[in-house]
């Protein structure tokens, strides 16, 4: 049986914050769990919930970035704003979590795909803030890339 105690670990709002962006983009990198069956299970059932408002914020990110390079080709509009949101987050963490390149490459590119392995993760608070920032940003952008390496392999699909 669980204790009371396991149920309420005391959570920082940037860690509740932190990871809840972190789960419901499925990036998931394993610094935080929930520690009783219950919160388990109201993470399952919130995260499916969840879905429709995360993807309503996706779309609505998507348009903003639509909108402010409407004049750019597609192609080369998806490169460079994918490797800006790739490089911006390296920089960031390399500051932030005093990473070398390499790492801090790493950890921006997991986090822009939403693979998440969990070597690699923030662990400042101006991190935490940073990983959720670039997700919000970029998983809309990672999909539109995939989505035009599909329509340049197969131009007539619909």
């Amino acid at each position: 049986a669980e204790s009371k105690s396991e149920c309420r670990r005391a959570v920082s709002p940037l860690d509740a914050l932190y990871f809840t962006v972190i789960t419901f983009s499925t990036a998931g990198f394993g610094d935080l769990a929930p520690s009783s069956d219950a919160s388990r299970l109201w993470v399952c059932l919130s995260s499916l919930l969840a879905l429709g408002a995360f993807s309503t914020l996706l779309d609505v990110i998507g348009g903003w970035r639509v909108r402010l390079l409407r004049n750019v080709p597609q192609a080369l509009e998806a490169v460079l704003v994918l490797g800006a949101e790739i490089g911006g987050g390296a920089l960031v963490f390399s500051h932030f979590e005093n990473l070398d390149t390499r790492d801090a490459v790493m950890l921006s590119l997991e986090t822009v795909s939403t693979v998440g392995y969990g070597q690699l993760r923030p662990r400042t608070d101006e991190g935490k803030v940073a990983a959720v920032a670039l997700v919000l940003l970029s998983v809309s952008t990672f999909g539109w890339v995939t989505s035009c390496i599909g329509d340049a392999i197969h131009p007539d699909s619909d």
